[in-house]
């Protein structure tokens, strides 16, 4: 028997303790209407290595990152300890035991098997709760007749008020405030005595940290939160000796101590057990603003309630994921998908509707930046409030709502106007998306007030700045503690109100970002291809505007201290911008000179971006400049920017931009718009630059940045759509030639990165502002391409490619360095041994491990994603056989292979038990590619197109004949209607055509007798009208 097994939703693995270790995570859902707690775990002891709210300095167990955890988890985690008529056992202890380790979307549980004892874990979140928990449940069946000491809990409980600065550095004078409160409730309270800041003010701390266990009789066990009753002088944890020492009836006399000393969480009882009989209680631990509070919302907590709440956590996950359901011959891929929409999510949010004055406005939930126990290096944010959601980088958050309008289809212009308005007119954007808060006008507010009978200052004030709808429900319960009464009010104050992006700058500019909005809109085009005329001329957007400001060359190209000439210190906090403007520390958008916001259509918008992009050309003409800093998707590149490197990948998606926007001047040439003067000018100095060369085009920008800079000239020109033919016609011309350099330069296969040399400067007389470096003019400049990258190619075949060209370059990939054959997994580069470490970390880092030379999943999904959009089917199936995660071994995998990674280690990487293991669980932008393959598998690249003023509906599955059950496989669409493809040949897709469509209604049934269903019927298929399709291949 294998030693791993997926069965009844969970992913199962016997005697996980002596598997690779691994880290992952409980989801931190719980519901709209509850308040979530982040929890990590890893499979060794038992599993929970950490837990807390909001962030890593609200740890109820201190944050640990994950190699440290698998060595600590055992230890200062949770513990079982037993006496099995009177013979001292610990349950995932130091003692070999068989262990089973069962892994759910919302739990994770495990069990252990003595002789006499099986002793069993769970662990959930509260869900819908108006505070967070963590719920333990432990049950105990035993195999004999037998008399049962019971202690267990958590060896180590850090009291609210304790910071990771000070948990880690400060524990042994931190304790100095500790207490705790409430024993004779049998429900421990701690927290500090008072603030901690070494400040002329100290405040109080209402809020703590608390814990309960209830057995099945609905008793509560009696707590011990001194750990040296426990442990007595065992400070190393190993062994309970003063458990083990005592009578059961001599320890829980003891008296305990609770303050100047670290606290524990456990909890003892005594039982008989007869054989077979179980023995069952639940601990929560969590944290609660008041202590009275929390006595009160306590008289709940009997043994049925948790109960319930075990079945809740299940529920809100099933009912989260429904909108993705795929049946295929292969359970583990169909729930592979599932776990990668919920993990998708974490990410990107859940597009919650709300009623607004002009339809909907779409609130994405439970997202969160990405952090771990494996990327510790971020300052993970997990909002504690009602209608939760935190945080998240522009790139992450805007892949991981790709795919938001297959489920959600309202969040499709939603997100592309987001995300577009928040490019800046210099082209960049800010990292940081904040989410979304709402506003009231003073009449809209003054009406609700009182239609609401509001009278609560807090309340009140609340609407007066602005909220989110977690702020608004917490206060709406709290004066009817009524949920259903809440919601309404919430909804009713939504309606009023308007709705803005919160961002801010963050730490650089990325050169990819922008590039991303392009799947937004192609993505928003599949489903609504008739809305293309009013997208582009009805919608406007604006430009925001940040306080940070890019120098022109003549600052940022410098002679280092080793005499080298860099491109460094691109960017500065513009003080005189701030000062002029007002900026204020939240969002800002560009005004014009009469200062108002300046506005566009959605085509002007992508008519500016085609520009300032194109102006961002290298000196060859091929790449796009990396010159503010950052580089592009591959931070580890870090290097590039300073020696002036460039980015194929940005090229490509500049030349199909331009593409686009030549496809629409034909289509609705007849159309006149206003576009800015200092925009359509910029257009201008730009075409008249481009027969002269790459420092005629970067003055054009520079002057168009410098103009722009405070804001823009309220005057526009008024032009007819044809005109703008000619120059984009040009712009296509020059970047189709500098791709044709390209890969003649890479021998074929696109380059991802160059380089470049100065070869002909001087020095202008100027310092740089701030790093005081000579500054250079410089001449002419030296390409260099870096070796090959999987991330242009992979972009190229998915955008551009023909079939014939994408099976050339294929071939160019495999023999390139970038295939591990041994694997059957695609890296992120050919070997950068002989690179220098000036390219960045990556040339640093060991080969096959991180951005060097590993598999970076998201990557090689997108090049899964090419070769099947290039058509090149046979060779997708092939390669998904051996790179795509459901296929893989669990056990060289080294976890859940319903589970996505960030990275996997290969072949070339000098420690072979890691090969093939995956690293970085689970909130990555391989969730979003996972998908949007799912829907290019089943549903095909366009499910809705528009021709001759007509819409229609086609499914276009290609698939393998070995995914096929019975000859049938399914898919949900649009959230909620099944569509059944019946393959009555038992073959392979990929040439078949659709004979019929049955169109299956709550009250009516209609055939199509053809491949595609048209008019009024296509119109109620995106309308959610059928619950069911029934598509019949042949």
């Amino acid at each position: 028997m294998k030693n791993y097994q997926i069965k009844t939703k969970e992913f199962i693995f016997e005697n996980y303790h002596k598997n690779k270790p691994f880290a992952s995570f409980l989801p931190g859902i719980a519901g709209k209407t509850g308040v979530p707690m982040w929890t990590y775990y890893v499979n060794r002891g038992q599993l929970i290595s950490s837990f807390g709210i909001e962030n890593k300095d609200h740890a109820l167990l201190d944050f640990t990152p994950a190699n440290l955890s698998y060595q600590q988890t055992p230890l200062k985690g949770f513990r079982t300890f037993v006496k099995i008529n009177g013979k001292a056992y610990e349950p995932f202890g130091l003692e070999d035991s068989s262990r089973t380790l069962k892994i759910g979307m919302n739990h994770v549980s495990i069990t252990d098997q003595h002789k006499l004892l099986e002793t069993s874990v769970k662990y959930f979140n509260l869900t819908e709760e108006n505070f967070p928990g963590l719920v333990r449940k432990v049950t105990f069946k035993a195999k004999k007749d037998i008399q049962l000491e019971i202690l267990d809990g958590l060896a180590t409980i850090w009291p609210y008020g304790t910071s990771l600065f000070v948990q880690k550095n400060m524990a042994n004078l931190a304790v100095a405030w500790f207490d705790v409160f409430n024993t004779e409730h049998k429900m421990p309270f701690m927290k500090n005595r008072s603030t901690t800041e070494d400040s002329e003010e100290v405040g109080t701390v209402e809020q703590g940290n608390f814990y309960v266990t209830v057995d099945e009789f609905s008793q509560r066990l009696k707590p011990i939160y001194d750990p040296t009753l426990v442990f007595r002088q065992r400070t190393d944890l190993i062994l309970p000796d003063g458990f083990n020492a005592s009578s059961y009836e001599d320890f829980i006399k003891e008296e305990q101590v609770s303050v100047n000393q670290l606290l524990s969480a456990f909890s003892t009882n005594k039982v008989e057990l007869k054989k077979n009989q179980y023995y069952t209680f639940y601990t929560l631990l969590g944290s609660y603003e008041n202590l009275d509070g929390l006595n009160e919302v306590s008289q709940s907590f009997t043994f049925e309630y948790f109960k319930q709440n075990e079945l809740k956590a299940q529920e809100v996950i099933e009912t989260l994921t429904q909108p993705l359901e795929v049946k295929t011959s292969h359970p583990i891929f169909d729930a592979y998908m599932k776990q990668a929409f919920l993990d998708n999510l974490l990410r990107g949010g859940y597009p919650y509707l709300f009623k607004s004055k002009n339809g909907y406005h779409v609130y994405h939930t439970f997202s969160r930046i990405h952090g771990d126990m494996e990327r510790e290096y971020n300052n993970f944010y997990v909002e504690p409030s009602f209608f939760s959601h935190g945080n998240g980088s522009y790139r992450d958050v805007n892949q991981n709502r790709r795919n938001d309008i297959y489920f959600v289809k309202e969040a499709g212009l939603f997100n592309l106007k987001q995300f577009i308005e928040l490019i800046q007119l210099d082209g960049h954007n800010p990292l940081t998306i904040q989410g979304s808060r709402f506003h009231l006008d003073d009449k809209s507010r003054n009406l609700l007030v009182n239609k609401l009978k509001i009278s609560d200052t807090s309340f009140i004030k609340t609407l007066e700045r602005g909220f989110t709808p977690g702020e608004i429900f917490k206060h709406a319960l709290k004066r009817s503690n009524n949920k259903e009464q809440a919601l309404s009010e919430l909804n009713q104050i939504l309606q009023q109100s308007e709705q803005t992006t919160e961002s801010s700058f963050g730490t650089g500019y990325w050169s990819d970002h922008w590039i991303y909005n392009l799947d937004l809109l192609d993505l928003y085009l599949n489903i609504y291809p008739d809305k293309l005329k009013s997208m582009l001329f009805e919608e406007t957007v604006r430009f925001y505007q940040s306080h940070m400001s890019v120098f022109p060359r003549r600052y940022k190209y410098v002679i280092n201290h080793q005499g080298e000439v860099r491109q460094l210190g691109a960017m500065y906090q513009d003080d005189e911008k701030i000062k002029k403007l007002g900026l204020k520390q939240s969002t800002n958008f560009h005004k014009d000179s009469d200062d108002s916001v300046v506005r566009v259509n959605l085509f002007t918008k992508f008519f500016h971006l085609s520009l300032i992009k194109f102006s961002s050309l290298d000196p060859m003409g091929m790449g796009i400049m990396m010159d503010s800093e950052k580089p592009g998707w591959n931070d580890a590149m870090n290097g590039l920017p300073a020696i002036f490197g460039s980015g194929l990948t940005e090229t490509i998606n500049l030349y199909k931009l331009l593409n686009y926007l030549h496809t629409w001047i034909k289509n609705f040439g007849e159309e006149t718009i206003d576009i800015p003067k200092d925009i359509y000018v910029f257009m201008e100095n730009i075409i008249d630059s481009m027969p002269h060369g790459f420092h005629k085009i970067q003055d054009a920008r520079e002057s168009f940045d410098e103009k722009t800079r405070f804001v823009m000239d309220k005057a526009s020109v008024h032009v007819d759509l044809d005109s703008l033919k000619k120059p984009i016609q040009q712009m296509i011309e020059f970047v189709e030639k500098g791709l044709e350099e390209a890969k003649k330069l890479g021998h074929g296969l696109i380059p991802t990165y160059l380089t470049f040399e100065a070869l002909d400067y001087h020095k202008n007389g100027l310092k740089h502002p701030h790093l005081k470096l000579d500054a250079v003019d410089v001449k002419s400049f030296k390409v260099r391409p870096l070796p090959a990258y999987l991330e242009a190619p992979a972009h190229f075949m998915k955008s551009l490619a023909t079939k014939e060209e994408a099976l050339k370059m294929s071939k160019l990939i495999d023999q390139s360095g970038i295939y591990d054959e041994k694997l059957g997994l695609y890296k992120t580069s050919a070997s950068l041994e002989t690179e220098t470490l000036s390219i960045g970390r990556a040339r640093a880092f060991t080969p096959g491990w991180l951005e060097r030379e590993a598999s970076f999943v998201h990557m090689s999904y997108k090049y899964l994603i090419g070769l099947f959009k290039s058509g090149l089917y046979d060779q997708y199936y092939e390669a998904i056989k051996t790179g795509m995660i459901p296929f893989m071994d669990p056990l060289v995998y080294g976890r859940s292979t319903l589970e996505n990674v960030s990275f996997i280690a290969t072949n070339n990487n000098p420690n072979p038990k890691n090969h093939g293991r995956g690293f970085v669980a689970r909130l990555t932008g391989t969730t979003s590619e996972a998908i949007t393959l799912l829907y290019l598998m089943f549903i095909g690249k366009h499910p809705f197109t528009y021709e001759n003023n007509t819409l229609n509906f086609k499914v276009s599955p290609k698939l393998k004949a070995w995914l096929f059950k019975d000859g049938q496989v399914s898919i949900k669409f649009l959230g909620k209607t099944e569509i059944i493809i019946l393959n009555p040949k038992n073959q392979d897709t990929f040439n078949q055509k659709v004979l019929k469509y049955e169109l299956i209604g709550s009250k009516a049934k209609f055939v199509v007798e053809d491949d595609k269903v048209s008019n009024e019927l296509a119109e109620d298929i995106r309308n959610e009208k059928f619950k069911k399709i029934i598509v019949t291949l042949g």
